[in-house]
């Protein structure tokens, strides 16, 4: 891609910090491409006049006078306009669009019921009961009673893990020698939950927390230099 003025709007905490699963997908892809952008942190409650508004999900890049939304319709326009490669070829495609489904529907809800608590106290209070309000809606509970068993949950998410545990198969990424977009669609999942909560997600599948630490120390350190949930919380 040619230079010009990228800005990527992403959602942000009340003490800054940056935890989208989405988000984080397209940071990594950004990174991995060498494409230059400035990042704009929004709150829920102000994600719908982001980029001229009329967008109800981050992450959101603004480029020229186009916005795309949605991290895989970013994800394809920049690698697409690029030569495809991170990407993996055809069956890295399909494989990537598998685990951005498969972890919307299941990773993701998981890691939301042990967090949601943890989540809402990180929000600027517009912005909390915005969270409360929606996730209350969408579950038909109290945010406090999401996850009743957090051990169960961690479990259960760990068994869930086990076939993209044994699919790494000692290889570092799963691209092999070097990540490829399904890498970076598993690593904003992690990243979620390692800076919305304290929960160690990865801790029963030691295949792919090896591969998190991996991930973690990609393009001079991306992922660390934004602190998880327990450093801001010691602090």
């Amino acid at each position: 891609m040619t230079e010009t003025n990228r800005l990527l709007f992403e959602l942000e905490g009340a003490q800054g910090q940056r935890f989208s699963p989405y988000v984080w997908r397209t940071k990594m892809v950004l990174a991995h491409l060498g494409i230059d952008y400035q990042s704009q942190g929004v709150g829920f409650t102000d994600i719908g006049q982001a980029a001229g508004g009329g967008f109800k999900t981050v992450p959101i890049l603004f480029e020229g006078q186009v916005c795309v939304s949605d991290s895989w319709a970013i994800a394809e326009t920049i690698i697409d306009q690029t030569d495809g490669a991170l990407f993996g070829g055809p069956a890295g495609r399909s494989f990537a669009r598998y685990l951005h489904d498969w972890s919307s529907l299941g990773m993701l809800g998981s890691i939301l019921r042990l967090n949601a608590v943890t989540i809402w106290q990180d929000q600027a209070p517009k912005d909390q009961d915005y969270f409360r309000r929606s996730r209350e809606k969408r579950f038909a509970k109290p945010l406090e009673e999401l996850c009743p068993d957090p051990q169960g949950e961690l479990k259960a998410l760990s068994r869930a893990l086990r076939p993209l545990d044994s699919a790494l198969g000692g290889q570092p990424f799963f691209g092999g020698q070097t990540p490829i977009y399904a890498d970076y669609i598993l690593f904003g999942n992690a990243q979620f939950a390692r800076c919305s909560g304290p929960h160690a997600i990865l801790s029963q599948n030691p295949g792919l927390e090896a591969w998190f630490e991996r991930c973690l120390n990609l393009h001079g350190g991306l992922g660390r230099s934004e602190p998880s949930y327990i450093e801001r919380h010691a602090r």
